[in-house]
């Protein structure tokens, strides 16, 4: 029997946490069953209400989300936590530690500020980011059996009442819209929160009247404005959400339409060893890249090669990963810029916000770093079909290793396939390592991988691969 994912929301914005929820409620699948305004709260919900994914805000009085995150995770249960959080040097930091030591994932708050989120991007995102961990969290738990409803139609949605000792139980400490957060750029402090006036609650209440929950042909659900079969109206272009009068569906591959599909492996094509090595992840990333950079350092990688990186990730935040890599695996890895010479043995990893390209130096002499904002690839930016796009005019694809690691969607497919098609060579992780086997999964099912395995020996093979052109 289906069961709709549980969520807890962790804010002490009493807005935020009102426009997460109801947002979240117009999704198909999804329940938000308590929301809570401190990590105290939240524990104690936590265990009252058993959700499978966990929404949480940083900075909270009492207990914050950082406390709060690594106090649930001590007791080892099953659960989903994603950190909402603003974009700035301090956070970025406290993140990347977070995720390092098991939290799921998280996303940025909508900003203006350059490599910020829009609110469009945001609500889609959070929508996907929750089903794809819930489910996750169901299956790990063995309470759902079925996919959420398939139908097409639009569906009337009533207002849900809940009690308010389940919603919102404790005051707020400080009441703003999204749209007044503005973290300062590039700095060690936390972003400054613009008061509103108290009617801020009222206003946001009365425009949140919810669109139509509908489900897409695979069964994932979308978020659409529409008039409902009773007929009246909805004006949700006029909430604070700020939706354009469309349908927003969703862009990231679910995890399912992997999970437990068959594949094939294939042979390598290349005679010689490659020239250079491509890895491309997303979701779990920063953990599978550490572990998989330390066990190529264990195992031996050749120094003589390239090696090109593209995470899914924000500004600030790629510069704070490739420090902790560089720290933790041995291996010299650097936020690529613009114009930076390509020196073998080093490792260029994709800054958030820019496509990841590769150039010839005005002397003709050297391959350099391009950085582009051109439109973003798969809903990303830097995306891996971008990267290996740029790479292959300029290797051959013969000469070419691409890995793919963890990540939520199909980010690298169509690239891969190409490559491939050419002469190139695919590893992949496996699903049982993957946090999300979205985009390993779907190079894997396209029956276009040589190597499907977990990340020791993934890097084992690498390794052997870039040495010998064999598995």
């Amino acid at each position: 029997m289906f069961q709709p994912i549980k969520v807890l929301i962790v804010d002490d914005n009493l807005v935020v946490r009102k426009m997460i929820s109801d947002h979240l409620e117009t999704v198909i699948g999804i329940e938000v069953i308590s929301t809570a305004n401190n990590g105290i709260s939240g524990i104690e919900k936590w265990h009252r209400y058993n959700p499978e994914v966990i929404l949480s805000d940083l900075e909270m009085p009492g207990k914050d989300g950082y406390d709060m995150s690594m106090d649930i995770l001590k007791e080892g249960k099953d659960v989903a936590i994603i950190v909402v959080s603003a974009l700035s040097n301090q956070y970025a930091e406290r993140v990347l530690d977070m995720v390092s030591n098991g939290v799921s994932d998280y996303i940025l708050k909508p900003s203006d500020i350059a490599g910020g989120t829009s609110k469009e991007e945001f609500w889609r995102s959070l929508s996907e980011l929750v089903l794809t961990h819930g489910q996750i969290i169901q299956n790990k738990r063995g309470t759902n059996s079925e996919a959420p409803p398939t139908t097409h139609s639009k569906l009337s949605v009533s207002n849900k009442s809940h009690s308010k000792s389940a919603k919102d139980s404790t005051p707020d400490h400080h009441s703003s819209d999204f749209s007044t957060v503005t973290p300062a750029k590039a700095s060690t402090s936390p972003p400054s929160v613009k008061k509103t006036i108290p009617t801020a609650k009222k206003e946001a209440n009365s425009q949140m009247e919810r669109p139509s929950k509908i489900a897409t042909p695979s069964g994932k659900p979308t978020i659409s404005k529409g008039t409902s079969t009773t007929g009246s109206t909805n004006k949700y272009s006029n909430s604070p959400f700020n939706k354009k009068d469309e349908i927003i569906s969703s862009h990231h591959a679910d995890e399912s339409l992997f999970a437990g599909k068959p594949y094939n492996l294939v042979k390598p094509q290349a005679v010689l060893p490659p020239k250079l090595l491509a890895i491309g992840s997303s979701t779990g990333g920063p953990a599978a890249l550490t572990t998989f950079l330390k066990e190529l350092k264990r195992c031996g990688l050749r120094t003589d090669v390239p090696v090109f990186i593209t995470q899914h990730m924000p500004p600030i935040f790629t510069a704070r990963l490739a420090d902790q890599l560089t720290m933790n695996t041995g291996f010299q890895v650097i936020e690529a810029q613009e114009n930076m010479v390509v020196e073998n043995g080093k490792f260029y990893l994709a800054p958030g916000d820019f496509h990841m390209h590769l150039g010839t130096s005005a002397d003709g002499q050297n391959n350099v770093i391009r950085l582009k904002q051109t439109p973003k690839v798969n809903f990303c930016r830097p995306a891996v079909d971008e990267m290996l796009d740029s790479l292959v005019k300029k290797y051959k694809a013969s000469q070419m290793l691409t890995v793919i690691l963890t990540g939520m969607g199909s980010d690298g497919k169509k690239s891969c396939i190409k490559l491939r098609e050419s002469g190139g060579t695919i590893f992949a992780q496996n699903e049982e390592t993957s946090a999300v086997w979205g985009m390993p999964g779907a190079v894997a099912t396209a029956n276009i991988c040589s190597v499907v395995s977990p990340l020791d020996e993934l890097a084992r093979k690498t390794v052997k691969y870039m040495k010998e052109a064999r598995i």
